[in-house]
């Protein structure tokens, strides 16, 4: 246990090297390396971090099964107390965005709503700490049909101090633009999205990579719901990305890509 920490920062680090490129036999080994040798010195909040990475790696490569049952067992374990920090909320809801993403059969109304009801208790959606943190709770909300407290976190967004205009228009562009997406606006969603939603763009409203992907994906979700855009136009916009990226294309993408043609409903 006392090579715990260091331990689950070398995992942190590969998870966020293989963004780049998942390889199936390390994000497996990594999975079994951490289950067992992340001692107490972790901690849950830790933990909950550490396998939020490794499940976007899984659901990233269609692995979904995998990376649901990380969520339930180590993302948002069941009344721990863990659940009231900021940094496991917005684990709990980058990851089931995602997830939902990859296959929306996945993830229920009544998943987001268990986050919802933590993210209202501790007033994450008021809280104007942080951008990212602000648009996960608002799409939480509205996926957990709370769709008024949902449009609060506009208006603090809004008024946010501190921010440069160009910050400020950012993060308000990607939280409508994301509700808009799960209202089934999806033209509106990819046009408010689009100036902001690449790994590049959003650096200006913090968060991590990681944390600010949901973003992107959405975004390239909108665009392959769109019947006005064509195929070209998508592929053109992914690899786009994926170049700037010196990356591989994900399966998540590459199934976006493939599935144009899912009904133009919000799921």
């Amino acid at each position: 246990s006392k090579l715990a920490p260091e331990r689950w920062t070398v995992h942190h680090a590969v998870c966020h090297l293989m963004v780049r490129r998942p390889l199936q036999d390390l994000i497996d080994y990594v999975i079994g390396d951490a289950s067992k040798r992340w001692g107490p010195d972790v901690g849950q909040v830790y933990r909950s971090h550490g396998f939020f990475h490794a499940a976007l790696l899984y659901a990233f490569q269609g692995e979904t099964g995998k990376a649901l049952s990380l969520f339930h067992e180590e993302i948002w374990p069941d009344g721990h107390p863990c659940r009231s920090t900021l940094l496991v909320q917005m684990n709990a809801m980058g990851f089931l965005w995602v997830l939902q993403l990859a296959d929306p059969r996945l993830v229920s109304a009544g998943d987001w709503d268990d986050i919802a009801k933590e993210v209202l208790k501790g007033g994450l959606h008021r809280d104007s700490l942080s951008i990212v943190a602000l648009i996960m709770s608002s799409y939480c909300l509205h996926r957990s049909g709370r769709r008024e407290q949902a449009l609060e976190c506009v208006a603090v967004l809004a008024r946010r101090p501190g921010d440069d205009l160009e910050t400020a228009k950012a993060g308000l562009a990607l939280l409508r633009g994301s509700l808009a997406f799960a209202e089934g606006r999806y033209a509106e969603a990819s046009q408010l999205m689009a100036p902001y939603a690449s790994e590049h763009d959003s650096e200006r409203i913090g968060a991590s990579d990681e944390q600010r992907l949901p973003l992107w994906l959405t975004y390239v979700s909108a665009l392959s719901r769109d019947p006005k855009i064509s195929k070209d136009r998508l592929r053109a916009a992914v690899m786009k990305q994926v170049r700037m990226q010196a990356r591989a294309i994900w399966p998540i993408e590459s199934a976006l890509l493939e599935n144009r043609r899912v009904p133009a409903t919000a799921y």
